[in-house]
């Protein structure tokens, strides 16, 4: 996940963010401070759960202020966006394919799954320089 945190009049900040990468002890930390399980975490913030978004938040700035407690942070809605990348938008639209799904709903699903991103540019080969041989 890619996560955007713009302070007014602050710096803009882009992390990337999986669960995966979490430590036993951030895991426990975001559990303790939302209530939730980090499965449950990983959920809500999909959905957009604000408190989530918060816990994520807490994170990225423990980072330099390891002493931070959750009830300090405190954050404007519109300044902390969370967008899927490129390959959680991919095993999200295998799972919609697999899940069932139908119809409209399916379409608009996967419609807002779209790989909108355009691909990255192929390294070009340079030709290859001549041996400094001469046909004579």
């Amino acid at each position: 996940m890619i996560v955007t945190y713009t302070p007014q009049g602050g710096t803009e900040e882009t992390w990337d963010y999986k669960q995966a990468d979490l430590t036993s002890a951030e895991a426990e930390l975001v559990e303790d401070a939302t209530g939730l399980t980090i499965d449950e975490f990983e959920v809500d913030l999909m959905k957009g759960r604000v408190k989530c978004k918060r816990a994520l938040l807490w994170l990225h700035m423990r980072k330099e202020h390891p002493n931070l407690r959750f009830s300090e942070v405190d954050f404007k809605v519109g300044d902390l966006k969370t967008e899927f990348d490129r390959e959680e938008k991919r095993e999200l639209r295998e799972r919609l394919e697999k899940s069932g799904l139908s119809g409209p709903q399916l379409e608009m699903a996967l419609k807002l799954l779209a790989d909108d991103e355009p691909d990255e540019p192929k390294p070009v080969k340079s030709p290859k320089k001549d041996s400094g041989a001469t046909d004579a």
